[in-house]
């Protein structure tokens, strides 16, 4: 009992101060809030609309309306429905769901270290690191499914790694394994990059009827909800994954991969973290294949794996934005290379050598010195966390008041639909094609102008819009027969799309209504938006 609570003490300590850290983000945003839970992003109001639609009245859609294919995960909406069901509450559910992945993800960083024979204080103390640099009490308080991605990532690394290094596989782990994959696709689709070099190489290890379970338990998940989108009529793949991919087109062969490799460089230039994971996993499995030691063939095995679902995300996946995309890949790469320095020191001092110690010592101070300024601004992302909430708070937060005061059941466009679609009961137009089939089309076919964006909203009997004006530039912007009447901009923004979102009659006749509802609403705004527009200076008029 005592041995086991000497191994565990680490571990416990390391959950209290990462639960303490998470309350205090929570209170803090909670109180400049208004009292208020808010996410740190506009997104998960998006799977929350979908599932709260999807128990109040069995549709898979951002509003009551109708399908909409709208969400990047096809896993995070039905588990925040399935809170809804059990407890009858839906805005804690996401902070819930991600606060018990994290946990399990801690844990599970808590176990692979000690399995690679470090000792406890030392896994606590790497995991500590990654909890700051990934920076998972962030994403935490994005209320996205991104934490859970990271923690199905780590599971099926490291099972892999057991897999193949042991050259077996039980049927209790090919149960898991399956399940592993089955989950992993489901929560986002970036999770196929991890399942096609897991069954790659089970195919490479001739494990044939795993590697066949393992693809299609993979690809169930994407095919199944691929055939139900457009039996709807949307497309295969959700409209966000769509309207984000990274898709090069070129003249010849030649100049595509002039294009692509272009565009690779352009991307870890602007990514220097991800540059770094990529230089050092190649460095350490190069090392590993000239020394073959077996010692690290566990590591080795999770390093092939993380650079073989490193490479194609960098490929055709997305970055930034909260660092929320590429959370799995920054987690699980400064975890793998941290218990690598930590066996390689260990190491030495146990060969009771003075020479390899100092010189791994040395080794490790050069690596941790090279990395920490590439890593550092991820850790600062803990310090604007609270801030972003604030932003959602004061943008998205009060266009939904906003509208649900006003415009109930009345179309209305947009092009931040998250808050809007969640608090408010408007029959809402996505102008950015998350929400609306036809207008990403549009987005995709590249005929998205001026006049269609006009068309599209006189087709919808749009009364009024509120978007970025930044957003609509060049070849579509808004019409000129779209009068702007107010404008509210909120500072210190470090999340939303823009710092200032327009408030338009679409329709002439609605502009009266317009002006006259944002002037009874403007002293319910938080008194630090700034307001613009001639309804702050007309006299107060009935409806």
């Amino acid at each position: 009992m005592k041995s086991w609570i000497i191994r565990y003490l680490p571990l416990l300590l390391l959950l209290v101060l990462f639960w303490w850290k998470i309350g205090s983000l929570i209170i803090e945003s909670v109180t400049a809030n208004g009292g208020h839970l808010i996410y740190a992003l506009d997104d998960p109001y998006i799977h929350m609309s979908i599932a709260k639609n999807l128990v109040h009245h069995g549709i898979w859609g951002v509003t009551p309306e109708g399908f909409s294919s709208s969400a990047s995960s096809l896993l995070w909406p039905l588990l925040n429905a399935g809170v809804l069901l059990l407890t009858g509450q839906l805005e804690a559910a996401p902070l819930g769901l991600n606060l018990f992945s994290a946990t399990l993800a801690i844990i599970g960083m808590y176990v692979l270290g000690l399995r690679q024979g470090l000792p406890g204080w030392l896994v606590a103390l790497l995991s500590a690191v990654v909890i700051l640099v990934a920076p998972l009490p962030a994403m935490v308080l994005t209320g996205m499914e991104h934490v859970l991605h990271f923690l199905l990532s780590l599971f099926l690394v490291a099972l892999a790694a057991e897999i193949f290094v042991s050259k077996s596989i039980s049927r209790r782990t090919l149960i898991f394994l399956t399940i592993g994959l089955l989950l992993l696709t489901s929560i986002r689709y970036e999770g196929l990059f991890l399942a096609f070099v897991i069954v790659c190489l089970l195919v490479i290890r001739r494990f044939y009827r795993p590697a066949l379970l393992g693809a299609f338990a993979s690809a169930l998940p994407v095919v199944a909800y691929g055939i139900w989108s457009t039996a709807q009529g949307w497309f295969f793949f959700p409209n966000p994954m769509l309207l984000k991919a990274n898709i090069l087109q070129a003249d010849s062969l030649g100049g595509w991969f002039s294009r692509l490799a272009e565009f690779v460089m352009q991307r870890l230039d602007q990514n220097p973290d991800i540059r770094w994971l990529l230089l050092f996993s190649v460095l350490f499995l190069l090392v590993y294949r000239i020394s073959r030691s077996e010692h690290y063939a566990s590591l080795a095995w999770m390093f092939l794996v993380y650079l073989g679902m490193l490479i194609p995300h960098l490929f055709l996946a997305n970055f930034g934005w909260f660092y929320r995309y590429e959370m799995y890949l920054v987690g699980l790469g400064i975890l793998l290379e941290l218990m690598v320095l930590a066996v390689m020191v260990l190491d030495g001092w146990n060969s009771h050598q003075i020479l390899p110690v100092v010189i791994r010592i040395a080794i490790t101070g050069v690596v941790l010195w090279l990395a920490f300024p590439l890593f550092l601004q991820r850790v600062k992302t803990l310090d604007n966390v609270v801030q972003a909430t604030r932003n959602i708070y004061q943008q998205q937060y009060q266009m939904a008041r906003f509208l649900d005061a006003y415009y109930p059941h009345v179309p209305v466009a947009v092009n931040d639909i998250g808050s809007v679609a969640y608090y408010s009961q408007v029959r809402l137009v996505d102008l950015w094609g998350l929400a609306d089939r036809q207008i990403a089309q549009d987005w995709l076919d590249k005929r998205y102008t001026t006049s269609r964006i006009d068309a599209l909203t006189r087709q919808y009997d749009v009364q009024i819009a509120i978007v970025y004006d930044a957003w609509f530039q060049n070849a579509k912007h808004l019409p000129d027969s779209w009068k702007r009447v107010g404008q509210w901009t909120i500072r210190d923004n470090v999340v939303c799309g823009d710092e200032t979102v327009s408030f338009y009659a679409v329709d002439p006749l609605a502009r009266d209504k317009l002006e006259l509802n944002l002037q009874q609403f403007k002293d319910q705004l938080p008194v630090d938006v700034i307001q613009a527009g001639a309804y702050l200076y007309s006299q107060p008029a009935s409806p």
